[in-house]
């Protein structure tokens, strides 16, 4: 569950929510008196999340997602190497 505050408790203890978000893995959610809410999370949280949304975005990737576990286990597919899968992906061996 998301953490909830005011907008003037967050001011008062800044550090405690950044605690809550970053070593809780919490949520934090701040209520602005008149204006929309904003939600206060850890920066690899947000990357993770934006990195789901990106690998969801096309109509094709959630299917080939969730085929391949069970396409694990059928053991179907070529292995590959971690070279081919390197040059495929365009990653150079120091990265």
């Amino acid at each position: 569950m998301p953490v909830q505050t005011t907008c003037m408790q967050a001011r008062a203890r800044p550090a405690a929510l950044l605690d809550e978000a970053v070593n809780n893995r919490d949520t934090v959610i701040i209520q602005r008196h008149g204006g929309e809410d904003a939600a206060l999370i850890a920066a690899d949280k947000l990357q993770s999340l934006l990195e789901t949304v990106h690998l969801l975005h096309s109509p094709a990737n959630p299917e080939r997602l969730l085929a391949t576990p069970a396409r694990a286990q059928r053991r179907s597919g070529t292995p590959q190497s971690i070279d081919d899968l390197r040059r495929e992906v365009e990653l150079a061996e120091n990265e």
